[in-house]
Parts: structure tokens; sequence; C-alpha cells
């Protein structure tokens, strides 16, 4: 992680604790899942990586649900789907918009099977 932020490697600096995150939830460490999440959410956000939001809230809701705080994880698809939208409304083909939206939509069934 060091290596990547000093080198300034922006692109790069979500990878290590997203990745962490994952490996956290495979091995059914939920709660430490979602404390890397939240950091990766944040760094997200402030550097307006607004795609790879949707992968961390995806992950995050995921693990939300196999934890059994089901409004929380709620919460998390409605966030989902707001981004999405927010996305979505940028992109002026048609045809790749409702591609977009679709994949979506896939991501979101994806995380609700735990």
């Amino acid at each position: 992680e060091e290596y990547v932020m000093t080198r300034q490697m922006k692109d790069h600096y979500l990878a290590i604790p997203y990745l962490a995150a994952r490996i956290e939830a495979a091995a059914g460490n939920h709660a430490d899942a979602l404390e890397h999440l939240a950091a990766c959410e944040e760094t997200a956000v402030g550097m307006g990586m607004r795609r790879t939001l949707l992968d961390i809230q995806a992950a995050r809701a995921a693990s939300l649900l196999a934890l059994g705080r089901t409004d929380e994880a709620t919460e998390a698809f409605a966030q989902m789907t707001s981004v999405a939208a927010e996305i979505a409304s940028s992109i002026e083909d048609s045809d790749l918009r409702e591609s977009f939206l679709a994949g979506t939509d896939q991501l979101i069934a994806r995380s609700r099977v735990v």
C-alpha cells in the first residue's frame, strides 16, 4: 500500500483495501470486510470513481446481508441504484446506457446471493 501511495498511483489506491475486503468476506469475516469497504468507499467518493463505487457498494451489501443486516443492505442497494442512474444519465447513446443499466442490475442480483 505504501508503494502505491508514495508513487501517487491513484488508479491503484483502492486495489489493496478492496482486495482485502473481498478476501475477508470470502473467509466469512464480513465485519472486517465492511471496515475495509468503508475506507474504499470514502476514497472512491473523494476521487469521483463512481463506477468503482458500484463494486464497493455491491460488496458492502453482500457482507451486510451475510451478517443479517438486511435494512442496511437494502439501503446499500438503493445507493447503488442511485449512483447507477447518475452514471447512466451521462451516457448519451441509448443502447450503451441500457447495457450499462443491465450490467448494474446483474451486479445487484449477484450481490443478493449470499
